[in-house]
């Protein structure tokens, strides 16, 4: 995948619209979340966040290790969503890891124009 020109996520979708979104759900459901980059860098503010995770991502090495954690998460979830058996998506077709990047590389090229414009 290096290499690939890839579209910001801010090229895609107004970002007051995702933290609201994101705020909302997280409230709702009564979870933490923050949306990251490929790469772990969050590119919301955090929704929900216990004191203990503040405190942690404060410091240089927690948000680190956090972002870390995330980028790895993010990674892990694709080889998931495509495991055997796995039915939470309920797709009439078969999702594999290539079908996915197949659809995030259209995904991306659909945001490009988005971008240059």
């Amino acid at each position: 995948m290096s290499g690939e020109p890839w579209a910001n996520l801010d090229d895609l979708v107004d970002m007051r619209v995702l933290q609201r979104l994101q705020d909302t759900f997280a409230q709702a459901m009564g979870v933490a979340s923050v949306t990251v980059d490929r790469d772990g860098i969050p590119v919301t503010q955090t929704s929900n966040f216990c004191p203990v995770c503040d405190m942690i991502r404060s410091t240089e090495a927690g948000l680190a290790r956090c972002m870390q954690c995330d980028a790895d998460g993010g990674r892990i979830a694709h080889e998931r969503a495509c495991a055997v058996g796995e039915t939470i998506y309920n797709e009439p077709i078969p999702v594999t890891p290539e079908s996915v990047f197949a659809a995030l590389k259209a995904a991306n090229a659909e945001g490009l124009p988005r971008k240059a414009a």
